[in-house]
């Protein structure tokens, strides 16, 4: 087909694989340091995570629009959002993905969603993994049981809504 030639049809092809062969041994040991406490989801868009006003939405909702985190960690049993994790690569120096890395670091800190980075490596270490999480978190984002109250940000603001409890 010749450049500018109008297809008939939407030219879509499937992407085989929902991540790099590097994310993909990272999000292995990411699970095994978590997987007692969080189903680990990747590729979820900033935006289904950062929410914007409706009149705002012109000036930053598009700047979240069309961005992905690289993992969430979602409290088991439920939809919230412990925190999100990022996988920097080699990439992530270039003055482009430093800027957007600057954008995203602060819009989650506005938003009391703890982003959490990693750099690539050719191993990894899952008790490292585990231990830099738990550094990160509030009080409370690792533990959800029967009759807790939400958890809380310092300030006493819920961090999110659990829609069902572990049993």
């Amino acid at each position: 087909m010749s450049k500018g030639k109008k297809t008939k049809h939407p030219p879509y092809r499937r992407q085989k694989y929902l991540c790099t062969a590097g994310e993909w041994r990272f999000c292995q040991k990411l699970e095994e340091a978590v997987g007692d406490r969080f189903t680990v989801m990747m590729q979820i868009r900033v935006g289904s995570l950062l929410i914007v006003p409706a009149d705002d939405w012109d000036r930053w909702g598009r700047r979240v629009a069309q961005k992905s985190f690289d993992f969430a960690l979602v409290a088991r049993g439920s939809s919230y959002v412990a925190a999100v994790v990022e996988l920097d690569d080699k990439t992530h120096l270039m003055p482009g993905r430093r800027k957007r890395d600057k954008f995203l670091d602060d819009a989650c800190e506005r938003a009391d969603l703890p982003l959490i980075r990693f750099k690539t490596a050719r191993r990894y270490d899952v008790d490292v993994i585990r231990n830099t999480i738990k550094d990160h978190l509030p009080a409370g984002a690792t533990e959800v049981r029967p009759n807790d109250p939400p958890p809380t940000n310092a300030s006493g603001k819920p961090l999110g809504w659990i829609w069902k409890r572990v049993q």
